[in-house]
């Protein structure tokens, strides 16, 4: 789709008669370039020792991911190094990444500074992994404005066979229509006037209706002509 273009701010000021000064600036340009359809966004962390389970489930979503996306970006808050080098040894990682179809951001500040981010619900407290979510996410939607016409912000743990709510028409035909369609199918099928999503990514545990009632996950039309958003696990706001 195209891409509406850029707001123009101009102000002119007198500096000494007969002088003047004339700016303008380009607010919410458009880089030029291809975009993808659809991209996803997600943190990880993993503990300095052990976490072999939560490497082994970081593999599997991601090539569920790569079969459901045309790009997915990771960000990883904690644990980068041993994340890094066990994607290395991942044949489909490695596969996705030669294809840059998979993107590694490295935000491990807080263990660079000797402050490791620790495992465990949002709370009062220390800082844990779970408090840089919203920014990673507000960052990801930030960077992928000018790469993709969605981005679906989910987490490392939540897969789904397919994507099955929402689709035109009767019941009926969305039930068969949304069967075989991967998540970045049925977005792309959304029409203009969808600018955002919002979607269950658990398999198995949504309602029979195809109401959205538990864990929510929210995709955004980023190539809509916003610029900048705030980002929740379970949704998103345009700010501007």
């Amino acid at each position: 789709p195209a891409r509406p273009p850029a707001r123009v701010a101009r102000a002119s000021r007198c500096l000494r008669p007969p002088q003047k000064l004339h700016l303008s600036a380009e607010l919410c340009a458009v880089a030029p370039g291809p975009r993808v359809g659809a991209a996803a966004c997600a943190p990880f962390s993993v503990r300095p020792a052990g976490g072999q389970e939560a490497l082994a489930s970081l593999g599997r979503w991601v090539r569920h991911m790569g079969a459901q996306v045309d790009l997915v970006r990771l960000t990883l808050v904690a644990g980068a190094d041993r994340a890094r080098r066990f994607l290395a040894r991942d044949d489909d990682a490695a596969a996705l990444l030669a294809r840059r179809r998979l993107e590694i951001v490295d935000y491990s500040w807080f263990e660079a500074a000797g402050s490791p981010l620790r495992d465990g619900h949002c709370g009062a407290g220390p800082m844990r992994a779970c408090h840089v979510q919203s920014p990673v996410l507000t960052k990801c939607l930030i960077d992928l404005r000018d790469r993709a016409e969605w981005v679906a912000m989910v987490d490392v743990d939540e897969t789904w066979a397919a994507a099955r709510q929402g689709a035109p028409g009767s019941a009926a035909e969305a039930a068969a229509a949304a069967a075989a369609l991967t998540l970045g199918e049925f977005l792309r099928r959304l029409p203009p006037s969808v600018q955002q999503y919002h979607f269950c990514a658990i398999e198995g545990q949504c309602a029979s209706d195809g109401r959205v009632v538990w864990r929510p996950k929210s995709a955004l039309r980023v190539g809509g002509g916003e610029c900048e958003w705030w980002a929740h696990a379970h949704a998103g706001i345009a700010v501007a």
